[in-house]
């Protein structure tokens, strides 16, 4: 024990965590404030390794003192979290600290969780630091809710401490550099035809623009999933691409939350996990199981091959709902008729039948002499044929008349004008009023404009209020 510290509290409790490679989190900590001794530590979690945490007990506890101290007339909102950073530059160490208030059995106390890092590993761990505030938060939350049951918290913080760990543990031997050579991506010449299948790289380059340099890649081949991890971090900064990881070729990584982008690999036998949570190994084909919080996230990867074979023709897929788009032209429907036969042979073979009863077909006939056209039909049995129908909150009518839509946006934004003229019977004041009608009533008014406003007729356009609405 070193000198000076003060004793370590008897009812201190250790876990020592298996950890796969060498984990930069020296100690995770948590403590609480003892009105007759002041700050105590009332667990220890430390990586299980080679390397043997050189803070002894009164470290630990010296520690403990500094993120509570001060902390007894502490006067913060119902539910804060404050994050508090130390450098002990004389202990050699960071530490990230977590204070918040819980309620034990009735009574308000103090608590503090925290990670202590080297301070050699400051440059690392400045990058992640908000993915790991973040995580941290929410194990408190929920263990906040563990505190007022009486149920013991540190089942629920042991298992954010665990993959906290294991994120930075992954992050220190397969970040991706601030450097990306060229040709350890799919854009080297050698290799772009043979990692790319068609307009493959194109549009994942798009997707991963459109959400923000957030994107996940999965696949069976460490060497290409690695490769296309590279490319797509090609386009973030330096200190995004410190919060990217590649893909590990001998064991997958599970998903952490907080990562722009990451590799993952997939193979028949897979666990799907998210933080902490993972659930049991289970059989899969091609899609994320019913109910599991990566769906939405494999949606894309996992249905990518779901695609039209002519270029004029569209899919839309969304989860719940898929439209397909083809095009007519000199009255052959060949093409467009095989396209339906397509995704219902794809839904098929990946255990997605589609529900005929609930499918619709729209004709858009653009010629001045209508012809009566075939049914369609998907599985033998025909599909309903109606004359306008709702897509994403637009009605689109077989002739592109557009008055039906315009009704149903007039009506909705009727509803919210009694609220607006209750706001100017009280004299409510003018940027008031106005944040509402924009907030609410013109949000409805203008929503898809681009697609009918152009093509509306005059009663289309006129405003339901007049100069008011202007």
């Amino acid at each position: 024990m070193s000198s000076g510290c003060p004793p370590q509290s008897p009812a201190v409790a250790k876990s020592e965590v298996a950890i796969e490679g060498e984990c930069p989190l020296l100690a995770a900590t948590f403590a609480y404030w003892d009105n007759i001794l002041g700050p105590r530590v009332h667990h220890i979690w430390a990586p299980k390794g080679d390397h043997v945490m050189f803070l002894s007990d009164g470290d630990v506890t010296f520690l403990a003192n500094h993120t509570l101290n001060g902390e007894i007339l502490r006067s913060a909102e119902c539910g804060a979290v404050d994050v508090k950073f130390f450098v002990l530059a004389e202990k050699g160490v960071i530490i990230v600290s977590l204070i918040f208030d819980g309620e034990l059995k009735g009574d308000k106390n103090t608590y503090a969780l925290s990670i202590i890092l080297p301070q050699t590993e400051l440059a690392f761990y400045l990058p992640l630091h908000t993915i790991c505030v973040e995580r941290l938060k929410h194990a408190i939350r929920k263990g906040r809710i563990w505190l007022q049951k009486g149920y013991n918290i540190i089942a629920v913080l042991s298992l954010e401490i665990v993959s906290i760990m294991e994120l930075l543990a992954s992050m220190k031997t397969h970040s991706v550099p601030e450097d990306i050579d060229i040709k350890y991506t799919v854009l080297n010449d050698d290799d772009i035809g043979d990692s790319c299948h068609e307009d493959f790289l194109h549009k994942a380059i798009s997707s991963h623009l459109q959400t923000c340099g957030c994107s996940i890649v999965v696949g069976s081949n460490p060497e290409k999933v690695n490769k296309i991890v590279r490319t797509l971090c090609l386009f973030l900064t330096a200190a995004e691409k410190k919060c990217s990881r590649l893909c590990k070729a001998d064991s997958s990584f599970k998903y952490d939350t907080g990562l722009f982008v990451q590799g993952l690999l997939k193979g028949d036998r897979r666990q799907y996990g998210l933080a902490a949570n993972t659930s049991s190994t289970i059989t899969l084909n091609t899609v994320a199981p019913q109910g599991c919080v990566l769906s939405h996230l494999f949606f894309t990867p996992l249905t990518y091959d779901c695609t039209p074979a002519y270029s004029p023709n569209l899919f839309i897929k969304f989860p719940d709902d898929t439209t397909v788009v083809g095009f007519i032209s000199n009255g052959d429907k060949t093409n467009c008729r095989s396209e339906v036969s397509r995704l219902a042979g794809w839904c098929t073979d990946n255990n997605l039948p589609l529900n005929v009863e609930k499918t619709k077909e729209i004709v858009v006939d653009f010629r001045r002499a209508h012809s009566q056209h075939d049914p369609l039909s998907i599985y033998g049995v025909a599909v309903e044929r109606v004359r306008s129908t709702k897509f994403l909150g637009v009605h689109i009518t077989e002739d592109l008349i557009w008055t039906s839509n315009t009704s149903s946006l007039a009506k909705k934004a009727n509803q919210c004008v009694y609220v607006l003229r209750k706001l100017r019977r009280v004299r409510a004041s003018t940027l008031i009023m106005c944040s509402f009608y924009r907030g609410t009533i013109k949000s409805i008014l203008t929503n898809c404009i681009t697609v009918w406003y152009g093509a509306g007729t005059i009663s289309c356009h006129k405003n339901p209020w007049g100069s008011e609405g202007s």
